[in-house]
């Protein structure tokens, strides 16, 4: 099983309940059709284990409520807890594959405008309620590009660049 075939869908980010269900907060925006994924894969000692999932339900804003298999009491989910959660490639739909919203996996990416050129590599993604935002460094001065579809046009994984097409007037603000 190689990483590289697998994305980042989240983190187990505590149990809900005592049967053994777990909150997991996503990473990806707009995965269609979650309720039709039938295991997952969480890291556990730098290994992709598959779960089972017996149920998994959407909360709100990126929050999932799951109930895996094998995970059975509050002791079991506490084990898991902050945990790194995967799922293969070939779930990601087409339009996420092109314009991917897999924010943590970016950074250190360059970022190329599609007028401007090379704008600088992302230092982190900030994580704010509406939006998320690129923080790029560049010649010691930070940039901040919004992560939306519009703006962020395609991510190559292999080269690790982000191409964009920033609004006109955005990146001048910052010279």
């Amino acid at each position: 099983m190689n990483k590289e075939d697998f994305f980042l869908y989240g983190y187990i980010t505590k149990t809900h309940g005592y049967k053994g269900e777990v909150s997991i907060k996503t990473e990806v925006n707009n995965l269609s059709n979650f309720s039709k994924i039938k295991f997952l894969f969480i890291e556990i000692n730098k290994k992709l284990v598959p779960f089972f999932i017996q149920k998994i339900i959407a909360q709100h804003s990126g929050l999932l409520i799951a109930k895996l298999e094998t995970i059975d009491t509050e002791s079991h989910a506490n084990e898991i807890i902050k945990h790194e959660v995967y799922l293969p490639l070939k779930l990601l739909p087409k339009k996420v594959k092109q314009v991917t919203h897999l924010f943590n996996e970016t950074i250190g990416y360059s970022v190329i405008d599609e007028t401007q050129g090379n704008i600088g590599i992302i230092s982190e993604i900030l994580d704010y309620p509406h939006q998320k935002i690129i923080s790029i460094i560049n010649d010691k001065k930070e940039i901040l590009i919004p992560f939306t579809d519009e703006i962020v046009t395609a991510v190559n994984r292999k080269s690790k660049t982000v191409k964009v097409a920033c609004p006109e007037g955005l990146l001048e603000i910052y010279k």
